[in-house]
């Protein structure tokens, strides 16, 4: 098998795995996001903005920033937020503004909410770092 089709193959069975389960069968694995003690967890809905691609040759099927806004329901860890926050992310797609997502954001040294991820509130995420 080449390489490029053995990455290929890697890459269905990931996504096959990862990214369609059912709250049936949503594994802990699937609903645990991973977090520190320092990130920003909010539950609400994004509204997607503006892309701008980042050009990689070695990228397959391309990524980029997107600038969007969360209409935050609730606030689960960190310090109170304005209804509707700005916030950037990096993917090959926009997100679905249909869905309620619990999202946990870090902060960048210039003040900027970045999304590390996020996940559907219908599967009942959990966070992987307890903190006081």
């Amino acid at each position: 098998m080449h390489a490029h089709n053995a990455l290929l193959v890697c890459i269905l069975v990931s996504l096959s795995l990862n990214g369609y389960a059912t709250r049936d069968e949503a594994r802990i694995e699937d609903r645990t996001l991973e977090n520190s003690c320092d990130d920003v967890v909010v539950i609400g809905k994004i509204d997607n903005g503006k892309y701008q691609h980042v050009s990689n040759p070695d990228d397959l099927i391309g990524h980029g920033w997107f600038d969007a806004t969360i209409s935050v329901r609730k606030v689960v860890r960190g310090p109170r937020l304005p209804k509707v926050i700005p916030v950037r992310y990096f993917a090959h797609t926009y997100m679905r503004e249909d869905r309620e997502f619990m999202f946990v954001l870090n902060r960048t040294e210039n003040g900027i909410l970045v999304i590390r991820t996020g996940q559907t509130t219908a599967l009942r995420p959990t966070l992987s770092t307890p903190c006081e």
